[in-house]
């Protein structure tokens, strides 16, 4: 936007394509949003700065956000193995509320509220500024209360993975709509993956059902996020939060409460990340002039102030669909010329070419129809299958009025209904588009095409639903489920190279069954469909094997059969038939969403077990071999199953203490249930031969012999390992990932040393996992937590990292693998002051180092410290340290008998969560053993009495919180030496 003297501004110009302009209604939707948002003025919403018209053709002049949007940025994070951090997702999403709430409060000029509802809150409409603005944007098929019915009733209106239940259950539309968007918006954040998946009829039926207890939790997320994700995943709209101020207060109370600290300077620092080699535009539009637009042009009025809209007097208007909208220049008609009409989207054939086999053109039509109303392409499907007998007229009315409740194509309800068969369907469609079709027992039957199948690798055919069946000159014919898609046939001439690819209409089943064929050899008889039952039966078999070696102790799968009528169901007589009822369709079972109790959550498989470590490691193999699969700990297994649809349990042996009673307790509670008991998971594993054992000792052979062979700075990846592994267990990790810890500490040291050979560097991410490689995503996951954060970001997500960070942090600070204890205490107190490390991984650190120097200098002397407070604890141990004193800290009464043994002093903190602190002190004190033992007494500013308690219980010192470490160390030494100096007298022994 160019001013006077000078004055230029960066603005996007949205504009209308030619394709859709001459469509009215698409053309009330694009003046609705300039409308709707022209009101909107807040920094994180897209502002609209003006609307106006050039030679016909409308643009709407925009705020510019140079960023992307987080749907892009989640695709780059994902594909540098970048991972969202607590602190990023919660923050976005409390930025996307604050656009929200303002929106929803907006008023008209006469105080009415305008009522304004977005309706698309997804990953799309969202814009990351690469300044880490966060800004929603796309109003346009909001609703606002301007008495305007502005869809059809029944028809879905925004992104299908992003719908609300009102929504699809054609129920009222009000701001809490938008809140449940934004639950959805924040469980694919954490999750990485969105919440709704599967066909449109599909996660119709999920929502329709949908039940946000059932949810799985998402591993990492903590207890009072994913309480504030369920609020607002709320079935009931008034179960969710009343507005999105109270979503967005939420979302920084848990910020604040876990001590997170976040701004855009973090969104910035990821975008970047995300986007390392990215330009602004700015840059490459410096010093070019753009398309002149004239703004006081008078062909059209222009949206210069915020509208005046009426409060809402209808009904609320359901959803459907609208077109997608581009912000680059497209020509402008000149004077005078009628606007182009929109581009044919692919030219049909006439009928099927020769070079294809089996190819069926569109079917000719009906000899008893009259001249005049022959079936033509374009005619609606249920014309045609009324026309052709296929579908009875009542059958049609009645999946008609489903489809309004249900939503989805009519297709999509009449075959999922079994009103229709699939192949029937299929001619129909051929006949509606002019295009050709090809039959599924001509896929089954012709001739395996060597030639074609390796253009097309079989990953891409599954992806796209798409199998190749001939060629002539270098045009490919492909039997498709949808050849009508622009997008799967660009695909499929880009990857396979050809000059234009031809789509057949074929069922899904039909070309399933052909990649198999053609790719993997099997024979028809093979290809028959297995039911749900079947292919879980396999799987967990092919489970068990792979991965234990042993046979699951009296594994007998009888899982409930699929009924015969559902396996085989004959074609649907052309009678009318009864009434029609919402049938649910079968919904893959990994990502079920359904009520308790609900069938659709069937064939799914319950592992129980104790130690959260094995049962992690069994539930992501299960979902890997495509087995729907959840955990529950042995005293709740009864409450999970009460939910429904289990069909298996898994009694983990060595997650349990009493497998067998388990088993026989699971077994009276539910007779008609599935109960076994599996083998070992951990051995099996990590023992000799398992899977991840093998690749973990595959990548220490190769790290150690790397790191042996290179010397210099390599020299300290012994001690890197070994601190590394010892700081995870402390942290609480298991074998498994005190073995990845191992691996990612080693791939450190060996890229240092490739990078700087005479001193130890922090190695680049790329040059780590290009040592790592793609075997083990879990060391790449930790090496990215360690490596792309930089001193200022925030805490890696778990444990695992915390103790690879916090031994590398040490190394770095020492460079040395030999620190002598001044070095040590150096390091310590220096690393105390870094962002990322907490103080958990801290006292992992010091505790570790701590106790290498009490095995060097097993006389030293020791100090018992029973402390609940993490920081004060910490700062004793260091200055115990760097005294030459260690230290044992022990955080309840009954670990203090065990620990005093030998102990030169202990420091005891009120109150303990588990006795009296001033009856311990009178306990020491009545034993001989500890009658005369230093001991000093921390009490609470609160207790006004807890000085002189202490006192008169026998503590030779009480000190109030917050103590000063540095007085408490005087004393304590004092106290020390004192003692010394009474045994070497002969005096009494402590």
């Amino acid at each position: 936007m160019v001013g006077a003297e000078g004055f230029e501004k960066p603005v996007a110009v949205k504009r209308i394509l030619p394709s859709f302009g001459q469509d009215e209604a698409f053309i009330h939707l694009f003046l609705r949003e300039a409308k709707v948002s022209v009101a909107l003025q807040h920094g994180n919403v897209v502002q609209v700065l003006d609307l106006g018209a050039v030679k016909g053709q409308y643009y709407m002049v925009m705020e510019f956000v140079d960023g992307e949007n987080l749907r892009a940025l989640l695709r780059a994070a994902r594909a540098r193995q970048l991972s969202l951090g607590l602190r990023e997702v919660c923050f976005i999403t409390q930025q996307v509320a604050d656009g929200l709430a303002y929106a929803h409060s907006r008023m008209d000029s006469t105080g009415a509220p305008l009522n304004i509802v977005h309706r698309d809150v997804n990953p799309s409409n969202v814009m990351i500024g690469s300044n880490g603005e966060v800004k929603l944007a796309d109003f346009g098929i909001a609703k606002v209360a301007d008495g305007h019915q502005e869809t059809q009733a029944g028809v879905l209106k925004g992104k299908i993975n992003y719908l609300s239940p009102e929504q699809v259950l054609s129920k009222p539309v009000d701001k809490r709509s938008d809140i449940f968007l934004l639950g959805l918006l924040l469980h694919e954040l954490l999750a990485g993956k969105q919440l709704l998946q599967g066909t449109q009829l599909q996660i119709v039926q999920q929502l329709g059902t949908f039940n946000e207890r059932a949810l799985e939790p998402i591993p990492g997320v903590p207890a009072p996020l994913w309480s504030i994700l369920q609020r607002a995943l709320a079935f009931s709209p008034a179960a969710r939060f009343r507005t999105a101020n109270e979503f967005s207060s939420a979302l920084q109370s848990f910020l604040f409460d876990h001590r997170l600290r976040v701004g855009t300077a973090d969104i910035a620092a990821l975008f970047g990340r995300a986007f390392p080699a990215r330009r602004s535009p700015l840059e490459d539009l410096a010093g070019a002039r753009g398309e002149e637009i004239h703004l006081d042009s008078r062909e059209t009025p222009r949206a210069m102030a915020p509208p005046v809209l009426q409060p809402d007097v209808r009904a609320p208007s359901a959803l459907a669909q609208t077109a997608v909208l581009r912000t680059t220049p497209v020509p402008i008609a000149s004077p005078g010329r009628v606007p182009p009409a929109p581009p044919a989207a692919r030219p049909a054939p006439e009928g099927p070419p020769r070079a294809v086999p089996g190819a069926e053109p569109p079917p000719s039509p009906s000899p008893l129809r009259p001249p005049g109303r022959q079936p033509r392409a374009g005619r609606r499907i249920g014309d045609i299958l009324v026309a052709r007998g296929m579908l009875p007229p009542e059958a049609l009315e009645q999946a008609l009025t489903l489809q309004k409740r249900l939503g989805g194509k009519l297709g999509q309800v009449l075959v999922g209904e079994r009103l229709l068969e699939a192949e029937e369907l299929v001619r129909a469609l051929s006949e509606q588009s002019g295009m050709p079709h090809i039959s599924g027992e001509r896929l089954q039957t012709m001739p395996v095409p060597a030639e074609l199948i390796r253009l097309l690798p079989m990953e891409m055919c599954e992806k796209l639903c798409a199998v190749p069946v001939a060629q002539r000159n270098r045009e490919l014919y492909c039997a498709v489920l949808e050849p009508r898609d622009l997008k799967v046939m660009d695909a499929l001439k880009f990857a396979t190279g050809t000059i234009s690819v031809h789509g057949l209409f074929a069922t899904e089943s039909a070309i399933r069954r052909a990649i198999r064929r053609f790719y993997l050899g099997e024979e028809a008889a093979e290809l028959e469909e297995k039911s749900e039952t079947s292919l879980n039966r396999e799987r967990v078999l092919n489970f068990v094997e792979r991965f234990t070696g042993r046979t699951m102790v009296n594994l007998d799968l009888d899982l409930e059969a699929e009924p015969p009528a559902a396996a085989q169901a004959p074609p649907p007589p052309p009678k009318p038939p009864p009434a029609l009822t919402p049938a649910p369709v079968p919904i893959p079972p990994a990502r079920t969403l359904a009520s308790p109790g609900s069938s659709s959550r069937a064939r799914m498989v319950l592992v129980v077990g104790d130690a959260s470590e094995i049962v992690s490691v069994a539930v992501t193999l299960l979902l890997q071999q495509g087995i729907a699969a959840a955990e529950s700990r042995a005293n709740t297994a009864e409450k999970a199953l009460a939910l429904g649809g289990y069909d298996l349990v898994l009694v983990l042996e060595d997650a349990v203490a009493d497998p067998p009673a388990v088993a026989a307790r699971l077994r009276a509670a539910y007779p008609g249930m599935g109960v076994r008991s599996m083998p070992s998971l951990s051995a099996a594993l990590l023992g000799e031969g398992g899977p991840l054992a093998r690749l973990l000792a595959v990548h220490a052979r190769m790290l150690e012999s790397a790191v042996a062979m290179m010397g210099g700075s390599a020299m300290m990846a012994p001690f890197l390992v070994k601190l590394a592994r010892r700081c995870a267990v402390r942290l609480g990790a298991g074998s498994v990932e005190e073995s990845l810890a191992g691996t990612a500490a080693a791939a450190l040291a060996l890229g240092a040393r490739m990078e700087e050979s005479s001193h130890f560097v922090l190695p680049s991410l790329a040059r780590v996992h290009s040592l790592v490689g793609h075997e083990l995503p879990e060391v790449a996951e930790v090496l990215t937590a360690v490596l792309s954060g930089g001193a200022e970001a925030g805490p890696p997500p778990d444990r695992l990292a915390l103790a690879v960070l916090a031994a590398t942090a040490f190394v770095l600070q020492t460079q040395s693998a030999q620190p002598t204890p001044t070095e040590a205490i150096e390091a310590l107190l220096a690393l105390r002051k870094s962002s990322r490390l907490t103080p958990a991984a801290l006292e992992a650190l010091a505790q570790e180092l701590g106790t290498g120097a009490e095995g060097t200098h097993s006389t030293a002397p020791r100090v018992v410290v029973v402390d609940n407070d993490l920081s004060t604890a910490l700062a004793l141990q260091l200055r115990l340290m760097a005294e030459g004193l260690g230290m044992k800290r022990v955080r309840t009464l009954a670990e203090v008998e065990q620990a005093l043994g030998g102990a030169q002093a202990a420091i005891l903190e009120a109150p303990l969560p588990d006795g009296d602190v001033h009856t311990l002190v009178r306990t020491l004190r009545a034993a001989p053993a500890t009658a005369h033992l230093p001991l000093f007494l921390i009490v609470p500013r609160e207790d006004p009495n807890g000085v002189m308690t202490g006192i008169d219980a026998g503590a030779d010192d009480v000190l109030v919180r917050p103590v000063n470490v540095e007085v408490l160390m005087a004393k304590l030494r004092r106290a020390i030496a004192q003692q010394h100096a009474v045994q070497r007298a002969g005096g009494p022994h402590s």
